[in-house]
């Protein structure tokens, strides 16, 4: 086989801060090797082993040449988003990279985030076609300006599906990390039909069901809430179902009650258990698919490996139930987590 070249676009839900790993440089799989082989990371309570690792971790054991590129971003709108892959691809292009050796997938962010003027220079903003719709404080859908809002998030969405086909680039997914768009919204604006013709083989969504929800907002935006229900601990919202679900959606629907998938009780991103949920029923998927991987799970069948990210999913589900004895401002607080930590590793991982 080809060397291949894979690239993984997104927002804080897809960066995990490990940019780059090849085959030609054992020393860049060493962040990844690290983790997997010393667990008590992986207990820290706001850390999350992302889903494109696995797949790295998968590749390396079979032997399969490739450059890994993560450009996810923290605070990335969507936007932002397409012209940090648009140019990882571009200048793998200009090198002379064969498209077909191309693996790409760009996960989607919120409809619109919170302004921050630090952005304008993280990002670059002024040289960013379209970044004004990414970046909108306190939209009201209800405005006028909605509609239009809308209209320039689904021409971007379309502008991605038309570039990759224009460049050759085969094997390409988009998904969201959680609903953004809502069907009810899409027929009032009339957009709907325009939506759903956004070719589906390299643009995927999923039905998701009707759930309780111990929070209303996702990373960037509201969720579809049918009423607040008084819990145990604080209220909890029975949330709608809907048909453009993403990454949160999806993993809920395919999860217990006893089994917690968010990082905490106020924040939303997928802890491991989320991820590696994603990667196995998903993202992996693709990868089959394009054949670069086979049905067998190389993770699963690494019996002490596996073992160990069961208890990491324990250790999850521990965090998550823990985070309701302190706030989200206690949580940015290193002697917290590093005590919280400690305390999961010898609970799951010691005694």
């Amino acid at each position: 086989m080809e060397k291949i070249y894979i690239i993984t676009a997104g927002d804080s839900f897809t960066d995990s801060h490990m940019p780059y790993i090849t085959t030609n440089q054992r020393d860049t799989y060493y962040g990844i090797l690290d983790k997997l082989n010393n667990p008590k990371e992986l207990c820290t309570p706001d850390y999350s082993f992302k889903y494109p690792y696995h797949l790295i971790y998968e590749l390396w054991q079979i032997g399969i040449e490739f450059e890994y590129f993560n450009i996810g971003k923290g605070s990335a709108g969507n936007h932002v988003i397409f012209h940090r892959y648009k140019e990882k691809v571009k200048e793998l292009l200009e090198k002379g990279v064969n498209p077909k050796n191309i693996y790409g997938t760009l996960q989607l962010s919120g409809l619109v985030r919170t302004t921050n003027p630090v952005y304008e220079i993280e990002f670059d903003l002024p040289n960013i076609n379209g970044a004004e719709w990414d970046y909108i404080d306190n939209l009201n859908p209800h405005l006028n300006s909605y509609k239009t809002v809308l209209e320039a998030h689904i021409s971007n969405l379309e502008n991605i599906v038309q570039w990759n086909k224009e460049n050759r680039i085969e094997h390409f997914n988009m998904f969201f990390g959680w609903a953004v768009f809502f069907e009810d919204e899409l027929i009032k604006y009339n957009l709907k039909e325009r939506f759903e013709l956004i070719d589906r083989k390299y643009f995927t969504y999923f039905d998701y069901r009707e759930r309780i929800d111990v929070m209303q907002y996702n990373c960037a935006g509201v969720k579809q809430v049918l009423k607040k229900i008084f819990g145990l601990k604080q209220e909890e919202y029975l949330i709608q179902s809907g048909k453009y679900g993403g990454m949160t959606e999806f993993v809920a629907d395919r999860t217990d009650d006893e089994q917690k998938y968010y990082m905490s009780h106020f924040d939303s991103h997928l802890n491991t258990y989320g991820n590696y949920k994603w990667y196995v029923e998903y993202f992996r998927k693709l990868y089959v698919q394009w054949g670069i991987l086979n049905e067998e799970n190389l993770i699963e069948k690494n019996q002490k490996l596996n073992n160990m990210l069961h208890k990491i999913f324990k250790v999850n589900t521990d965090c998550f139930l823990t985070s309701y004895e302190y706030t989200q401002q206690d949580g940015d607080n290193a002697e917290l987590r590093l005590r919280i930590k400690e305390e999961k590793y010898k609970k799951f991982f010691i005694t």
